[in-house]
């Protein structure tokens, strides 16, 4: 009797072990290599991207550029490819900007990994951006 209960253990052992596993939002960030500042141009450093997963809440990424701060809370992020990544956003909070239609509103980009850089490929408009899209 014992038999047939270690094998059912042992296979249903086996079977939950090989079930897919899916990253969370914040694995895929950190796997993707994407925690930190990024800029577009790290020579002029017109504008930069801090993507952080704290302890507590949220991955977020905060965009400055000049005096305008873009804060956006990371609801998910998949990993494409091991080079591409899609992030959907929500506008949480602007600073320096005197307009908030932003807040609330959904985005959506796809990163792609060039080495150690970053490009927008794809935004929620699904426009295709130039080499100037390029982040380091």
């Amino acid at each position: 009797m014992r038999k047939p209960i270690s094998r059912t253990i042992i296979a249903l052992l086996v079977g939950f072990s090989s079930v897919a596993y899916a990253e969370s939002t914040a694995e895929a960030l950190k796997n993707f290599d994407l925690i930190g500042t990024r800029s577009t141009d790290c020579a002029t450093a017109t504008s930069r991207s801090t993507y952080s997963v704290p302890v507590i809440g949220g991955p977020t990424v905060v965009t400055k550029s000049g005096q305008v701060s873009f804060e956006r809370k990371i609801e998910s992020a998949v990993r494409v490819t091991d080079e591409k990544i899609t992030l959907t956003t929500i506008g949480t909070r602007i600073e320096g900007y005197p307009v908030g239609d932003e807040i609330g509103k959904r985005f959506e980009v796809v990163l792609q990994k060039f080495g150690k850089k970053f490009r927008v490929i794809h935004n929620k408009n699904g426009e295709i951006n130039d080499d100037k899209a390029a982040v380091t």
